[in-house]
């Protein structure tokens, strides 16, 4: 039997999907990426080193910050550049913010109607009305967060090495903080619903992969860890994942130890579980005992994640108000120097490196998305779950498809 779908619908990005299947045996489970490479890393190549997040943030529509962040703290750590307490409170909140948005969008309108057989969103919305218009205003309040804080919705304006140009206004501040509480009850909400669902039954033992931090929930920063124990600086990142390229595919694969590995919410819930805040915290029971080896629930995993990262903002919009801000940014000078940025993106962790020469030119750069890190994780769970199927062929393409969604590939990203 030979399964091909010409095109995954409610992804970010354009792919497709190809496997043969002979006598029970999988061959060949090809997520096809079907969007050209931008060759962002060689465009960057003799820049200055203030372009490379203004032009990284374009990678993505859906995720811009994490770039923009990610590339800003890897010029940072290249150029020796710490800044203040107060400046780094607000790049967790427009992180936070970022991954927010990009839940509410994928999490709820673009997968949860697939448990609940519905074609589309617009279904969705005339089954779920109610929940639907609240679910839209937590979107709308990540999307403030980052306009407010990072002067723009889709790219930052604000954002640079050392801090920022301009510091948000207290009352747009104090926004955030008032509509929280509300956006949290309708995640809340979100996660019953999650509740309802029976996800499909499969397993498969895989290895995880995040940051973590011994403080906090690991978002903006932390060591790279996984489930084997792994604990290493993201400085030696290149050393430990290596990059592979497959004939005809413009989007790479990644390994670690010679096998795939998943990043993600479920990954993030793996390895940094007990540093949810409260709320968040009591979902844990809602899944499955530790380890979770059916990447199904990373959608399940997004749900909480939206409760905790909400949680957050508040907490940490409060304790910023209290401080005194001080400067926008710090002084410092442009030298030589190499370094690595990493922040955990929605979708999973997210790679920059640079090399400067002492002009500050980009000499060298390397970005390794979360999506090339997934893809034959989720290529290896095809391979043994559709042969496993007791499925008609069409009915075994939309669990295929539905797989895929789980995952929350962007197939934008991996083609950078």
């Amino acid at each position: 039997m030979r399964i091909k779908i010409n095109h995954i619908s409610k992804i970010e990005g354009h792919a497709g999907f190809e496997a043969e299947l002979y006598s029970g045996r999988i061959k060949n489970a090809l997520v096809e990426t079907k969007e050209g490479a931008r060759l962002v890393e060689s465009i960057l190549r003799g820049r200055d080193y203030h372009e490379a997040f203004v032009v990284t943030q374009r990678i993505c529509g859906v995720c811009p910050v994490v770039h923009n962040l990610t590339a800003i703290k890897a010029m940072e750590n290249a150029l020796g550049v710490k800044i203040s307490a107060p400046n780094k409170l607000l790049r967790k909140v427009l992180e936070n913010g970022q991954i927010i948005q990009s839940h509410a969008l994928h999490a709820y309108f673009m997968a949860v109607g697939d448990y609940f057989g519905l074609d589309s969103a617009l279904d969705l919305v005339k089954k779920f009305p109610e929940i639907s218009q609240k679910a839209l205003k937590v979107r709308e309040l990540g999307n403030k967060s980052i306009d407010y804080i990072g002067g723009r919705t889709i790219h930052p304006l604000r954002t640079k090495v050392g801090g920022f140009t301009k510091l948000p206004d207290q009352e747009k501040l104090e926004w955030i903080i008032d509509n929280t509480s509300q956006a949290i009850e309708t995640a809340l909400k979100i996660v019953e619903l999650y509740k309802k669902i029976k996800f499909p039954e499969f397993e498969r033992k895989t290895e995880f992969l995040a940051l973590k931090n011994s403080e906090e929930y690991a978002i903006y920063e932390g060591h790279i860890a996984t489930t084997d124990g792994l604990n290493i600086p993201v400085e030696k990142f290149e050393h430990n994942i290596k990059e592979i390229q497959i004939p005809y595919q413009m989007a790479k694969r990644a390994q670690y130890k010679g096998k795939p590995y998943m990043v993600g919410a479920i990954a993030r819930m793996h390895l940094s579980k007990n540093k949810l805040r409260p709320k968040a915290k009591k979902l844990i029971k809602e899944l499955p005992k530790f380890p979770i080896y059916n990447n199904f629930y990373n959608l399940f995993c997004q749900a909480i994640e939206m409760v905790h990262l909400l949680e957050d903002s508040q907490i940490r919009l409060k304790k910023y108000l209290k401080m005194k801000s001080g400067k926008a940014s710090v002084d410092f000078k442009v030298k030589n120097g190499q370094g690595v940025g990493s922040v955990e993106a929605p979708r999973g962790t997210l790679y920059h490196y640079y090399e400067l020469d002492k002009q500050g030119k980009i000499k060298n750069c390397n970005i390794i998305t979360p999506t090339v890190q997934m893809l034959s994780n989720l290529e290896a769970d095809l391979a043994q779950w559709i042969p496993a199927m007791k499925y008609k062929k069409i009915e075994k393409e939309e669990k295929i498809k539905m797989l895929i969604r789980a995952y929350d590939p962007c197939i934008t990203c991996a083609t950078h």
